[in-house]
């Protein structure tokens, strides 16, 4: 019998508390918390159910639906959300040095900063974070780069 994570069993009880199904089609496969409304997404779930208690990673979880991968995607493409493309940020710091990541989650946590602060900047809602003032996310298709 394999022993199953924290992590494996904050989601499990999370998919529970939420039906364990997709809410569009009724699937129980390959099931994501999706925000109903992106402007009030502090963390991902999933990884606030790495790193805090079952009660924080509930109270993101409350402005979420349970969706499956497929409509996920379905639902990212008709919001014009979904691509392919990689992601990239870019960061301003207030003195005008910029730094381009990958993952967003991952160099915030590597250096010291909140990645809800980083994401709050980048949509408008915070000014700034430890001097970073901007944060843009730009893709890469077939050499490309396009900012959004």
């Amino acid at each position: 019998m394999t022993q199953l994570s924290q992590y494996q069993k904050r989601m499990d009880k999370l998919r529970k508390a939420f039906g364990n199904k997709c809410v569009h089609c009724g699937a129980t496969d390959q099931l994501h918390f999706d925000h109903i409304n992106p402007a009030t997404k502090v963390a991902a779930v999933g990884e606030l159910a790495t790193r805090n208690g079952f009660k924080r990673c509930y109270e993101e979880a409350l402005k979420c639906q349970l969706i499956c991968k497929p409509c996920h995607i379905r639902k990212s493409k008709d919001n014009g959300d979904y691509t392919t493309s990689a992601k990239y940020h870019v960061i301003t710091w207030k003195d005008g040095r910029t730094e381009i990541v990958y993952s967003l989650d991952t160099w915030a946590r590597e250096n010291g900063y909140h990645d809800g602060h980083l994401r709050a900047i980048r949509r408008g809602d915070r000014k700034s974070h430890k001097g970073i003032v901007k944060v843009e996310t730009i893709f890469t298709s077939s050499n490309t780069w396009a900012s959004t």
